[in-house]
């Protein structure tokens, strides 16, 4: 504690400390503005607060009893500073461009002007500007701002019985698909073209109909789920070919071939055998990723170490072109994982327009799924529901040219406007993943949406929590 009051009273002016000796009562310490060196201090000492296994609660109480009233987000932003660099930089420096924002902090910004939209509130260049500056500790001009909303696709329209105000509009988010196509070479032979992604084998947005009487109260069904969340990669080809078949990973012991036999143990595989050869699914397509022994997770996120287990088992020719989204999957430390592995090109989808122009997300994996729904499995069968899952995608494969076709215009000497404002007028824009999910992330970041990580967990428990979230 020692080094808490070293610390703070060295970066007291002497008139300060002065007064403080004079007037204030004993222990107690002036509101003074925070440095960088002080931030970065306050930052290291909470982690070795934590490390002792002290609460983040009373480390700011601690603080603001010093004379310090750090808001609970800004020492979080701190920590993940010195974490990642050692250091909390200073945002105030006049020298230079100011800092750009993350693929985070971009995400965060798209999610608060879908929130005010939402709540049918104005949002203006001002309002985001300030909210950057609030949030981030980032200065932006009114132009940069500009900018970025224009990358995200809004702009600025007017309201109805109000002013006008930031929205997504159609019309940039045609421009910006628009000019990927005009601009990316895209017309190499098809069978030297792909597009890869990730779906998982989770239900926690299945949307179920049942009929019911009218004007009664409303079905309910008794279906379960599985636990467990699997992660499929798959890899299509704009010829139609199925050169790289979609592969399943797991944390589901259930699924595993090497384990010592026991009678449960053997009826299991006996089941996974008779399964697989049931939906022609080969025993490769399906890889546990797991731990020997004691595995508690449940959820298959992915990851680069997933792209590079899926394409090891696969040949990739020279010259070939592979597309993607903006996923951290595909950057390790700064290094691009796909051409890593043996692709010449790689072109990811533009972020705010991904969801329309890849022809994985938008059609391959829909259509499979509704497929697979319709099966009306028991998806509390893992093994079944998950392997039959692979099977819709292999059924669904015979349309993917045409996907490839719609959605990417490879027909087309010059993409057309207007077939690419079809695509993206098909279904309410704010309905599309991409912005759901920033909107998801701005309601959690701020709380009003119990889901999230747990960076204070216990060791070794949110490990056993299952998806994506936790509630």
């Amino acid at each position: 504690m020692a080094l808490f009051s070293n610390l703070s009273i060295n970066n007291i002016s002497p008139m300060k400390r002065l007064l403080m000796e004079d007037d204030d009562p004993p222990g107690s310490l002036p509101s003074v503005e925070i440095s960088t060196e002080v931030k970065t201090a306050f930052a290291s000492q909470y982690l070795a607060w934590k490390a002792r296994g002290l609460n983040k609660d009373d480390f700011l109480s601690f603080l603001s009893e010093a004379g310090y009233s750090v808001p609970y987000r800004s020492l979080a932003r701190w920590v993940n500073a010195v974490k990642h660099s050692g250091a909390v930089v200073s945002q105030n420096c006049a020298a230079g461009r100011p800092r750009c924002l993350s693929e985070e902090e971009t995400h965060l910004v798209v999610g608060y002007v879908l929130d005010r939209n939402s709540k049918k509130e104005e949002v203006h260049l001002e309002t985001v500007r300030k909210f950057i500056s609030d949030e981030f500790d980032i200065e932006l001009s009114l132009r940069t701002v500009l900018n970025y909303l224009t990358a995200q696709g809004f702009s600025s329209r007017v309201a109805k019985q109000r002013s006008g105000g930031i929205q997504l509009d159609l019309s940039h988010l045609t421009q910006i698909a628009l000019e990927w196509l005009q601009t990316s070479p895209l017309h190499c032979p098809r069978s030297l073209l792909c597009s890869v992604d990730f779906t998982f084998t989770s239900h926690r947005t299945d949307r179920r109909v049942s009929y019911a009487l009218r004007g009664g109260p409303q079905p309910q069904v008794d279906k379960l789920i599985s636990r467990f969340t699997n992660c499929i990669i798959t890899c299509i080809w704009a010829d139609g070919i199925n050169r790289t078949p979609s592969v399943l990973y797991t944390y589901n012991q259930d699924f595993r071939l090497d384990r010592p036999p026991t009678a449960r143990r053997d009826a299991q595989l006996e089941k996974m055998i008779k399964c697989l050869s049931h939906f022609d699914i080969s025993p490769q397509r399906v890889i546990y990723i797991g731990d020997e022994k004691s595995e508690r997770r449940t959820y298959a996120s992915e990851s680069p170490r997933l792209l590079r287990l899926f394409f090891e088992n696969f040949h990739i020719p020279p010259n070939c072109t592979v597309l993607s989204d903006n996923g951290g999957s595909f950057l390790e430390d700064s290094v691009d994982v796909l051409k890593s592995i043996g692709f010449t090109t790689h072109l990811p989808y533009p972020a705010v327009v991904h969801q329309f122009l890849s022809p994985n997300d938008n059609k391959f994996h829909g259509v499979a799924k509704q497929k697979w729904r319709n099966l009306g499995l028991d998806y509390s069968d893992d093994v079944t529901s998950s392997v039959a899952l692979l099977h819709c995608l292999d059924e669904s494969h015979v349309s993917v040219v045409s996907w490839f076709e719609r959605n990417l215009q490879l027909g087309n000497r010059q993409p057309s406007a207007e077939a690419v404002a079809t695509l993206i007028g098909d279904g309410p824009i704010h309905d599309h993943e991409y912005y759901k999910d920033c909107l998801e992330r701005f309601r959690v970041y701020i709380g009003i949406d119990a889901r999230g990580s747990l960076p204070d967990a216990p060791p070794g428990l949110d490990s056993s929590l299952d998806g994506k979230f936790w509630r």
